[in-house]
């Protein structure tokens, strides 16, 4: 194998590597769901998170309606904003969404406090992550890693195809 055909190689290992490990780890989604039942007034939230791609590797939390207090943005270091569930009773506060922009984490914190504050409103739900840009980008680097790989066995393979840059 040559040595371009082994840089490659690895080159192509690393990316397919590092698509993977983002898409099953670091890539998440979140769904938050609350469905309110008018003839009960009551009401039962779900917030379901996953990897990109493990998403049968769920957290599922479920919650009574009326156990959340608000929704509140909540800043967790230098550019990096959560929104958090406030709870009425001592259960803990989960958080739905991460981001980088204040906006997009106060705006669904006012999403769900309007969805709270009005009795009439019967469903909302949201999803953060896992969206085209994401999928776009984890498979733009697993393709990339795998061309790489199969460009150097092709060119180990058949040898004489490799370009000799030294000739003159």
């Amino acid at each position: 194998m040559a040595l371009s055909s082994r840089i490659a190689f690895t080159v192509g290992i690393a990316f397919t590597a590092m698509g993977l490990v983002i898409g099953c780890f670091a890539a998440r989604v979140s769904t938050f769901t609350c469905i309110r039942d008018q003839t009960e007034q009551q009401g039962i939230c779900r917030l379901e998170q996953s990897t990109l791609f493990l998403p049968w590797n769920k957290k599922v939390v479920s919650f009574p309606l009326d156990d959340i207090q608000k929704a509140e943005s909540v800043e967790l270091g230098v550019d990096l904003y959560a929104v958090v569930l406030r709870s009425r009773s001592n259960a803990p506060n989960p958080s739905l969404y991460t981001s980088e922009y204040a906006e997009n984490s106060h705006q669904l914190a006012s999403q769900i406090n309007s969805f709270l504050d009005n009795p009439k409103t019967n469903v909302l739900k949201m999803q953060e992550g896992g969206g085209f840009q994401e999928t776009v980008i984890l498979l733009g680097f697993c393709s990339f890693g795998l061309l790489l790989i199969w460009q150097s066995i092709e060119f180990w393979h058949h040898p004489d195809s490799n370009i000799n840059l030294d000739s003159k």
